[in-house]
């Protein structure tokens, strides 16, 4: 069984003169720290002999007692706080994996076979070690998290993109009228079917010899 697991603190750490620190900023006692603790003065005492080890709780509390608190810090000494306690959870209140990485539930594999009857998550998670951090915590969340919210958002960027792209032909079309490249459009009104529309939304409509479908009844040059 590991030091740890005894209660024993970690060779590196100084537990003994973390008390004893804590004593000294305290200007208390062994006996008046131990009181105003609930712990007996011998704990304290085999504690700086390093005859015992100590709970994080009540090394925690005698920090408290000298105005002090308990930190991690990295290797480069920086505080490392703890994880936010506001973080997302499953459908049953739980915590996601501390160790795995959180994310949206529609972002990818969740649509396979196996799956597609069940309901999307708002989130789910897994392991990725090879990969850096995404996020130092679990994300919090939030109304946008819905699947049904993410899927109508993408609903209505792809109708502003094709918005856009519909809006760019056209000023293609009217530089290219100006340049004499091609003719004004016709008095008549375009008959052109859906299946051209298509074709005029591919990656280069304006190179398109003939952007209509073979039954197309109207032909037109621009439609």
């Amino acid at each position: 069984m590991s030091e740890a697991a005894q209660g024993h603190p970690p060779a590196d750490f100084d537990l003994s003169g973390t008390v004893r620190r804590i004593r000294r900023t305290a200007r208390l006692s062994q006996r008046e720290l131990a009181l105003a603790a609930g712990l007996s003065k011998s704990t304290i005492a085999q504690v700086e002999t390093g005859r015992r080890g100590l709970s994080a709780d009540a090394l925690a509390s005698l920090a408290t007692i000298a105005g002090l608190r308990l930190a991690l810090v990295d290797g480069d000494g920086v505080e490392v706080l703890p994880m936010r306690g506001s973080a997302a959870r499953d459908d049953g209140g739980r915590r996601y994996p501390a160790h795995c990485d959180v994310r949206h539930g529609d972002e990818g594999w969740w649509y396979l076979p196996h799956r597609a009857a069940r309901p999307v998550p708002w989130f789910t998670f897994d392991l990725r070690r090879s990969e850096p951090l995404a996020d130092d915590d679990h994300p919090v969340q939030v109304p946008e998290d819905d699947p049904r919210w993410r899927a109508e958002q993408r609903r209505v960027e792809s109708l502003t993109a094709w918005a856009a792209r519909q809006q760019q032909l056209r000023e293609d079309y009217l530089r290219r009228l100006g340049a004499g490249e091609v003719p004004p459009l016709r008095d008549d009104p375009c008959t052109c079917p859906p299946g051209c529309e298509e074709l005029l939304v591919g990656d280069d409509p304006a190179g398109q010899a003939d952007p209509h479908v073979p039954d197309c009844p109207c032909r037109c040059d621009v439609h």
